[in-house]
């Protein structure tokens, strides 16, 4: 395990505002209650601009994961480099530092990474080893579930998320998801988001759960129950935890990932007349897997990954060289 130092807290459009000891109330929305933020993306957003910029009121663990691959009989080798890159500039450009840590697991170091490196002091680097982080759990006697492995990181990517965040608690991002804003508002509750439109399916690109919590030994019971597959021990074993009652938030789709409902054919990787369309108010930008696309100038990505290395500049957290130094 390799550590750094904290840097300063910061968002990409205004400071992060300081959170009173009491809290800002959980906010209680659901399909039930509040339908049209679930099927109108506009609604949906139009609401998530009332939410306010703050911190969270604990100190959290952010939690990212990327397995690197290596070639294969056709199979391209898929490094860490810079779309990867861009899920860890986001979280220190939109995040107050003060109170957030990103802890960055892979099953090889990455370290001494170049698309890393001016971000070395300020994270901490862990290899992941599954066998390790099943122990104490019921999991610690059956590599043949936690050894679980397939080409796309299905499998061992919905694991390592149910371990982490049973083992240390926090928020778990996948590598294709970039936050736009500061999630504090939302840390107060656990949480999972919509899957697209539809009620009672659920994501787990980005959840927040409590460390050794009822709603995290429940998604390790499920992995025990349900074989693995494809959605399996991800969206299954969600519902299959909050249908056996785990009082668990689930936000709607657009909060997180927008262009499911707003735009389901977006191309992130193209310039296209959406580009430019960042849908203002939502928390995070998921692009969906899209590894091997190349990257167009003016397209959404190149485009917030400029916005957000600027924002990287004015803080310090990059120079004019260590932000390209990768290029």
């Amino acid at each position: 395990m390799t550590r750094g130092t904290a840097a300063s807290r910061t968002r990409l459009s205004a400071p992060v505002t300081r959170v009173p000891a009491t809290g800002a109330p959980v906010i209680a929305i659901s399909p039930g209650t509040h339908p049209d933020l679930y099927h109108d993306w506009r609604t949906a957003l139009t609401f998530c601009r009332t939410l306010p910029d703050v911190s969270p009121r604990e100190p959290v663990t952010f939690h990212m994961f990327w397995r690197q691959r290596r070639a294969g009989f056709w199979r391209k080798a898929r490094p860490f480099g810079r779309k990867q890159a861009l899920a860890v500039k986001a979280f220190f450009a939109t995040q107050d530092l003060s109170r957030c840590s990103l802890v960055l697991w892979s099953n090889e170091d990455l370290s001494g990474n170049a698309w890393l490196r001016p971000f070395g002091p300020h994270l901490t680097f862990r290899i992941y080893r599954p066998e390790a982080e099943a122990r104490g759990t019921e999991l610690a006697d059956r590599p043949e579930l936690y050894d679980q492995q397939d080409g796309r990181v299905w499998r061992d990517a919905d694991l390592f998320r149910i371990l982490a965040l049973h083992n240390y608690g926090g928020v778990y991002v996948d590598m294709d998801m970039v936050l736009l804003r500061s999630l504090g508002v939302l840390l107060d509750q656990e949480f999972v988001y919509q899957w697209d439109r539809f009620d009672g399916v659920y994501n787990n690109a980005l959840m927040h759960v409590w460390k050794r919590g009822d709603f995290a030994r429940e998604l390790i019971a499920g992995v025990m129950t349900i074989p693995p597959g494809r959605f399996n021990w991800g969206r299954e074993n969600l519902r299959r935890a909050i249908d056996r009652g785990c009082a668990v938030t689930v936000f709607p789709s657009p909060f997180f990932n927008t262009e499911w409902q707003a735009d389901p054919q977006f191309k992130p990787f193209e310039s296209t007349p959406n580009s430019a369309n960042l849908y203002d108010g939502a928390f995070a930008w998921h692009w969906h897997n899209r590894w091997d696309e190349p990257i167009q100038e003016g397209s959404k990505f190149q485009r917030l990954e400029a916005r957000i290395e600027r924002k990287l500049l004015e803080m310090g957290v990059l120079t004019g060289a260590s932000g390209r130094v990768a290029r």
